[in-house]
């Protein structure tokens, strides 16, 4: 019984200090500050993390991982890339090729008509 209210105990501390700096952290920061806190918990660790704070258990592993590797790249020209170059959503152009000048014709004077005219 005592054990249950320390355990409990320990989770309110742990959702307290992630809900005090988590608009601060990063992605990368997310993942290493929750690796850290699982891997002091001990086993089941990542499991009460990922519900503590709704991240992945993938994703805390995959901060543990880098944690042990200790694969923290050093920054090029002051600052540091969260994600690998060509992450991220593809670009609208290249998605829509004829984005670009479907919307030029649609604010091309000739194509829209009489200014001066009532719409």
């Amino acid at each position: 019984m005592k054990t249950k209210a320390i355990e409990h105990d320990i989770k309110n501390d742990i959702k307290s200090r992630y809900e005090a700096i988590r608009w601060t952290l990063d992605e990368r920061m997310h993942r290493l500050w929750a690796a850290t806190e699982a891997k002091v918990l001990g086993h089941g660790g990542v499991t009460a993390l990922s519900g503590i704070t709704g991240l992945s258990r993938i994703v805390i592993r995959r901060g543990i991982k880098e944690l042990e590797a200790q694969a923290f790249p050093a920054p090029e020209s002051g600052v540091q890339r969260i994600r690998k170059p060509g992450a991220g959503p593809k670009l609208l152009t290249e998605t829509f090729p004829t984005l670009l000048a479907d919307l030029e014709s649609l604010v091309d004077p000739e194509t829209r008509g009489d200014p001066m005219s009532a719409l």
